[in-house]
């Protein structure tokens, strides 16, 4: 076999391995704004996840429930208003879902909306508190930290920049809690980025950034929230292997380096 086909062979073994975890069933609750939904839908497709489109957020009630569902993608950018209204019973349900394992990832401006309401119970499920200031303008840079999961920090890069979402603002400023760990820090702000915490069962994770359309086409963005959604639905427990099996160098790169590992062991042998 020659070297090129050894390539082709490790390139498509490593491609198969990205996809094979991401088998998650994931429910968006809407955003209301078609666009949006339908280019968070195109997002998650790409990587295999089975992807409904929900209520948004804000307008949950204690009927709404999400059986055989992995993880929820929040997006709060477009409906920030509505959601200053949101009703307590509702707030419960998403509540209800983290303590019972499952995952939740916000997008901002959930900690905006839930600071401004006094939504408690929502702000008690967030890995945040909100700082009272938002960015206005601006691309949106994050940096990864040195706590970052493996899972969320996979084929990101160290710090990459994307081409923001305006609603109404593009960032918040927000800090994590004491027992939150901060994956990404946000340039604009200085403050977290990308923040997660262990909730009951499950896990929850915010985003500092209103997330839109421009987020969402983006290649480093748009695979930073598929792996915040993969590292949700991970057990809780510390012991959760890294689901980024193509990396197998760890370095949260996949990149000649992984390959060499590959055809390395490929020709000498597994003795």
């Amino acid at each position: 076999m020659s070297f090129r086909t050894h390539r082709i062979t490790v390139a498509a073994t490593l491609a198969a391995a990205l996809t094979a975890s991401n088998a998650q069933s994931v429910q968006i609750l809407s955003s209301g704004d078609e666009a949006v939904d339908q280019a968070a839908v195109a997002l998650l497709e790409s990587a295999r996840m089975a992807v409904t489109v929900g209520p948004e957020y804000w307008a949950l009630t204690p009927e709404d429930s999400f059986p055989e569902t992995d993880a929820l993608f929040v997006l709060a950018g477009p409906n920030w208003s509505p959601a200053l209204g949101m009703a307590d019973e509702g707030q419960q349900v998403l509540t209800d879902f983290a303590n019972a394992g499952g995952g939740i990832v916000f997008s901002e401006w959930a900690g905006y909306s839930s600071y401004y309401a006094q939504t408690q119970v929502l702000i008690d499920l967030l890995p945040t508190t909100y700082e009272l200031a938002y960015t206005f303008s601006g691309d949106v840079t994050y940096t990864r930290t040195a706590d970052a999961a493996p899972t969320v920090a996979c084929l990101v890069p160290q710090t990459f920049t994307s081409a923001a979402d305006y609603f109404g603002g593009v960032e918040g400023y927000l800090a994590a809690k004491p027992t939150a760990t901060v994956f990404y820090e946000s340039a604009a702000t200085g403050l977290a980025g990308l923040t997660g915490w262990e909730y009951g069962e499950g896990r929850v994770a915010h985003f500092s950034s209103a997330i839109g359309t421009n987020q969402l086409g983006d290649t480093s963005f748009g695979r930073l929230i598929l792996n915040t959604i993969l590292w949700s639905t991970e057990e809780p427990d510390g012991d959760a292997q890294p689901t980024c099996q193509a990396d197998l160098v760890e370095d949260g790169v996949l990149d000649l380096a992984d390959i060499s590992v590959f055809v390395t062991a490929f020709t000498s042998g597994c003795n």
